[in-house]
């Protein structure tokens, strides 16, 4: 079970989310509450995650009491008290405090989440095999979420201290893993996919029996699931398609018609689709781009010195990137770079949906509170209410 994870606030609102409804989902890597010139503020951060409008939001480099970057605050706990949402969060690093009788110093992923977080479970992720060790220990959070179906509906109705054995049982509507996989080697984000890929169908047996078969890819059969993170890869690398071949659906690209709706489970990865794929959103072009420029605006200096610059050309540089050789036609709105902020031109955050829900536009509103921006779906539940 999570070391970190606790009720803070109903947060229903109006309208349907949930079981045959809506539902938006969001990942967002909030950079410890630090914008790209490092400038803390995460009352800024927090801010940026309710314009989002959304029921479930996957955090990646959230701190908690980890130091001085971030005043050495409990950020998981802080935002959901703010934002009036319950959380989870999962270490990834995880060392003792400066004071023995103080909190542990943790480096991780956090789930925040409208309704109810019955249960969450921390897994590290492995290294490839012989590469030798990750130079930064990686992570997923596995959780059952009730989704607040609305302000005095069923999931804030048991809704209360998980502690407590007098709570009303509730049952999940959702499974929920949030991930931020490794940053150097695609041989380590395989094995960190893989790994994630067995614990979604460990977890969908668990929940529903014989019903899903080991590789969860049971269309009539498999619970809706989220995937939230930060990759580090464009959603197209060779890496991901991984994800595909288990049955499960880059959101983005469904909400902009470029992949089947509902259909990601009869992906395959024979050369001709696999181009198809890689090709979308200008994936290919576009991140070799920004992987050349991702080094320079990690400078703090120079990501200040851009940002006016860039903000201005973005919309031109990416109405370009979209026709660029390779991409075989305009790319819809709702396939768009993430990161670096202020030059969005690498997919690297993306939300993967499995299971009856089907994406109905993506979208990546600009923001100023971390170097990436954040990405945040509407999905439909047509499973049964």
């Amino acid at each position: 079970m999570s070391a970190h994870a606790g009720r803070t606030g109903r947060g229903g609102r109006g309208g349907q989310a949930g079981r045959a409804g809506t539902l938006r989902a969001a990942t967002f890597n909030i950079h410890h509450g630090a914008s790209a010139d490092d400038h803390l503020d995460l009352a800024r951060t927090a801010a940026e995650i309710r314009a989002l409008d959304a029921d479930v939001v996957g955090l990646q480099e959230v701190d908690v009491a980890f130091g001085d970057r971030s005043a050495g605050e409990d950020q998981a706990r802080a935002l959901a008290e703010v934002l009036g949402m319950d959380v989870a969060f999962a270490p990834a690093i995880d060392r003792p405090g400066t004071d023995p009788d103080g909190p542990r110093r943790q480096y991780g992923v956090a789930l925040l989440a409208r309704g109810r977080i019955l249960e969450s479970e921390t897994h590290l992720l492995p290294a490839a095999p012989g590469l030798g060790p990750l130079r930064e220990p990686r992570a997923v959070l596995c959780a059952s979420v009730r989704t607040a179906r609305d302000e005095a509906g069923p999931a804030d109705a048991s809704a209360g201290d998980r502690s407590d054995p007098a709570d009303a049982p509730a049952s999940p509507d959702l499974t929920v893993l949030v991930t931020h996989l490794d940053t150097e080697r695609p041989e380590h984000r395989r094995a960190q996919i893989g790994r994630i890929l067995e614990l979604a169908a460990r977890r969908a047996q668990d929940l529903h029996g014989s019903g899903v078969d080991a590789s969860g890819v049971d269309g009539s059969a498999a619970p809706p699931a989220l995937l939230l993170g930060d990759m580090n890869a464009d959603q197209s690398a060779l890496e991901m398609r991984l994800l595909a071949a288990a049955g499960w659906r880059d959101a983005a690209l469904e909400a902009s018609g470029r992949a089947p709706v509902g259909g990601g489970r009869n992906i395959r990865t024979s050369d001709g689709e696999v181009s198809e794929v890689h090709a979308i959103g200008g994936a290919s072009a576009a991140g070799r781009v920004g992987r050349t420029l991702t080094a320079a605006l990690r400078s703090p200096a120079l990501a200040v010195a851009t940002t006016a610059v860039v903000s201005a050309a973005s919309n031109v540089v990416a109405a370009v990137v979209s026709r660029l050789p390779g991409t075989g036609r305009t790319v819809s709105a709702g396939v768009r770079g993430s990161f670096p902020a202020v030059f969005p031109v690498r997919r690297i955050d993306g939300i993967w949906v499995h299971g009856p829900l089907v994406a109905r536009a993506v979208e990546v509103p600009p923001g100023k509170a971390s170097d990436h921006r954040a990405v945040v779906a509407t999905l439909e539940d047509t499973g049964p209410a």
